[in-house]
């Protein structure tokens, strides 16, 4: 199967996702949240995805890819859909539920990718599908910007007809391809083997690691930016700023992982790629932490974005060549729920060290965490495994 059609479905599903996002806590505030319900509202929508991800996962391996990514869409759309038609807090919940069932699309879109490449061709798709996701996360909050001007409801609507594009794109262009063996066992006892599995626990550990190390980041560096820098007319850095330096992480991912992953990764080899990554992230965590000048401060935002841009691909293609292919949704779905436990857990505990004006020691806690999968990494670099 060509991946083409794949990586546009990947495209439409991230724009519309991604002008959602910027959108939520303006619009649920709006319905009459408070502050503490917008955050349980975000919250939502990434425990639903931890709960069905690796649930979506399992039922692809056993009935097919395609089946369970229309079925994901349709929860995204409807999701949309009453979210732009919502009168009350009660409807903006609802809503993000249904959105964060259907958001295990993105590990179901990586196990097609796994299935229908051949191993030395993985680290390279995988850093296309990064690219793509890249691109969308650099255009959806731009097309939020111009549709809010609008109405609040334009992009929401603009982002339940990008989910239906999608659904139809998926339903025309893509095959119902099924695993070459059906998967058997429960989720309980693959996860238990996937433990038991070196060179996997391995994969897991550095996605925690690293997903946890991420959501401190992200979440976080508006309000760091905030308190630390101004514009030459005084004024203190706000969203054009941050929207600006997401801008430019995005375009570091399109070319690295589009275009010079797969000549890196011939050269230096996956393991080594990764393990670059984890030392680029620490040097950019230890920047971000401490330094007061905003070129500097920019600077180390790029090498965290170069590492993350080595990090994601080489342990997904990794963790796929780990694995029989009965098991590949099921453990994409896992490591997107390990996304979203990072998301939900580690933001409140940056904030709260933000708050508390605690920056370096944030920095130095990021850095720690991209050093323990440095050294998990660098222990096991001769690892191969297979289940």
């Amino acid at each position: 199967m060509t991946l083409v059609p794949l990586f546009l479905v990947v495209f439409v599903d991230i724009l519309g996702m991604m002008m959602i996002i910027p959108l939520l806590p303006f619009f649920a505030m709006k319905m009459g949240a408070s502050v503490f319900e917008t955050g349980l509202i975000t919250a939502a929508y990434a425990v639903m995805q931890i709960l069905f991800s690796p649930v979506l996962g399992r039922l692809s391996d056993r009935y097919g890819r395609k089946k369970l990514l229309l079925l994901s869409q349709v929860f995204l759309a409807a999701g949309f859909f009453l979210l732009a038609s919502s009168s009350s807090v009660t409807m903006v919940f609802m809503a993000r539920i249904l959105s964060g069932v259907g958001a295990g699309n993105l590990s179901l879109v990586q196990a097609m990718i796994a299935d229908s490449t051949r191993e030395e061709e993985r680290t390279r798709a995988f850093g296309l599908f990064g690219a793509i996701v890249g691109l969308g996360l650099t255009i959806g909050p731009a097309l939020t910007g111009i549709f809010a001007k609008i109405d609040w409801t334009v992009p929401i609507y603009v982002s339940f007809s990008l989910a239906c594009l999608s659904f139809l794109l998926c339903a025309t262009l893509l095959p119902n391809k099924m695993p070459a063996t059906v998967a058997r066992k429960s989720i309980k006892e693959t996860l238990r083997s996937f433990w038991k599995t070196t060179g996997t626990r391995q994969c897991y550990l550095q996605f925690l690691l690293f997903f946890c190390s991420f959501a401190f980041l992200v979440s976080g560096l508006g309000l760091i930016m905030e308190s630390r820098f101004f514009t030459s007319e005084g004024r203190r850095y706000g969203p054009s700023e941050i929207g600006y330096l997401f801008g430019v992480l995005g375009v570091i991912g399109i070319v690295v992982q589009g275009l010079l992953l797969p000549r890196l990764e011939k050269t230096f080899g996956n393991h080594n790629l990764t393990l670059s990554g984890f030392l680029l992230t620490i040097l950019g965590y230890l920047g971000v932490g401490f330094f007061h000048n905003v070129y500097f401060f920019f600077f180390a935002c790029g090498l965290f974005g170069i590492g993350n841009s080595l990090i994601r691909p080489t342990i997904t293609s990794r963790l796929t060549k780990s694995l029989h292919n009965s098991d590949e949704g099921m453990a994409l779905g896992f490591s997107s729920s390990l996304q979203s436990f990072a998301h939900v857990i580690c933001p409140p505990l940056g904030a709260f060290l933000i708050q508390h004006h605690w920056v370096p020691q944030l920095g130095v806690l990021m850095a720690l965490l991209s050093l323990m999968g440095y050294v998990i990494g660098l222990r096991n670099q001769d690892t191969v495994s297979t289940l």
